[in-house]
């Protein structure tokens, strides 16, 4: 329940002196533009770094089972392996 309240403030901590800073040079709405921009941007960065991990171990668990496969293993003894 306090997880997700958690961590929109501590988003909130991190955003607002940036978009300040940006006020201070730009115009609100430019500032607003920029600051929403770049949290969207770090939040795909770190989106896609979640993917690719799970897409990572995903082949390296494919390529055990293929070199399994290869070594002349049952389809039983793949699922009994380990």
């Amino acid at each position: 329940m306090f997880e997700p309240i958690a961590f929109v403030l501590f988003g909130m901590a991190l955003v607002w002196p940036i978009q300040k800073a940006l006020e201070a040079r730009l115009s609100k709405f430019a500032a607003l533009s920029l600051t929403i921009l770049l949290t969207l941007v770090i939040m795909l960065v770190f989106t896609m770094q979640l993917v690719w991990t799970q897409a990572l171990h995903w082949i390296a668990v494919a390529m055990n089972i293929m070199l399994l496969f290869m070594k002349g293993g049952s389809g039983v003894s793949v699922l009994t392996s380990e």
